[in-house]
């Protein structure tokens, strides 16, 4: 297993070098510059834009910035902000890091808490409105788009009910997060819901199982000693990665619902062309992925002997 985690990390390398290098090119491919969308920008005198271009930077040949680039991010240094004034990238991002790993966790604790016990009693329920609305639940709440199920939950919470606001919401207490939570999370349950209902039943067909019931065990302990373990490495497996997703996925969410996060950061900095914040943010996303699919890999080792063996 160490082995195994030592090539894992050392993969990692080529990997955050090939997420800078196509981040760089797309974004100096784009047209425009980084003062293009500012309008004041526009009224100044071009040796002003020039000066900035010198202390940012941006007169270098773009191979050397690229390159100055990858050596300050292997430190740690991520660089000035463009558009926030005096403010180092790093330092954005670790105060917008805690508000969107928050909004992931609560989304994926949904998930898990809704879609979990739907898929597992719909397998044990099978052909049962249970199932048939387990399977309804997995149809529509991932074909809905999150966005469009954010902005029904808004008419209906915040216009009409007003049991919400989100253009002004006080997000140190628990009432603000829980709309966007929810629509982050749909889709995930919804997966979850149909990913452990398949595996219910297909551990349910397997012989253990006949043997363990025809050996008097009681369908409590059958279900939790025999069934649930072998059911649930599938979806602990698509944990990390939905986390993942979550996190680096809630741009719409972040923007919609005025959450002060990286993603609605990130949507700003692309839309300003904000060069430092685009590329520290998504090195930062490509770290959270690569660190969460690590995570799973060494858990699914320990669910399954099997593959603990084979390394």
């Amino acid at each position: 297993m160490i082995k195994y985690l030592i090539r894992r990390f050392l993969w990692l390398v080529p990997v955050f070098f090939t997420v800078a290098l196509v981040t760089f090119v797309l974004m100096h491919a784009a047209p425009g510059g980084p003062w293009d969308t500012d309008p004041m920008m526009r009224k100044v005198d071009p040796r002003t834009e020039a000066v900035l271009n010198r202390r940012y930077g941006l007169d270098k040949p773009l191979w050397q910035q690229f390159l100055d680039y990858v050596w300050n991010a292997a430190q740690g240094k991520l660089g000035p902000s463009y558009r926030l004034r005096g403010r180092q990238v790093e330092d954005v991002l670790r105060e917008r890091f805690p508000t969107t790993a928050k909004l992931g966790l609560l989304a994926l604790a949904m998930a898990i808490v809704v879609g979990l016990p739907l898929g597992v009693i719909a397998a044990l329920r099978q052909n049962t409105w249970v199932d048939y609305f387990s399977l309804f639940f997995a149809t529509v709440g991932t074909a809905v788009p999150s966005f469009v199920l954010g902005i029904f939950l808004i008419i209906i919470f915040a216009s009409w009910l007003h049991w919400v606001t989100v253009l002004e919401s006080d997000w140190s207490s628990f009432k603000p997060w829980i709309l966007p939570a929810v629509v982050l999370g749909v889709g995930t349950a919804a997966y979850i819901a149909r990913l452990s209902r398949s595996s219910m039943l297909e551990v349910i067909r397997q012989d253990y199982v006949r043997t363990a019931r025809a050996k008097g065990l009681s369908e409590r302990a059958i279900i939790l000693q025999h069934m649930l373990q072998n059911a649930l490495i599938p979806v602990v497996t698509i944990l990390g990665p939905a986390l993942a997703n979550l996190i680096t996925g809630s741009f719409i969410i972040e923007t919609l619902f005025r959450v002060p996060g990286m993603g609605r950061l990130y949507v700003t900095a692309i839309n300003q062309r904000d060069y430092s914040m685009i590329m520290g943010t998504t090195l930062f996303y490509a770290v959270i992925i690569a660190l969460t699919n690590l995570g799973v890999d060494i858990t699914y080792g320990f669910l399954d002997p099997r593959i603990k063996a084979s390394e």
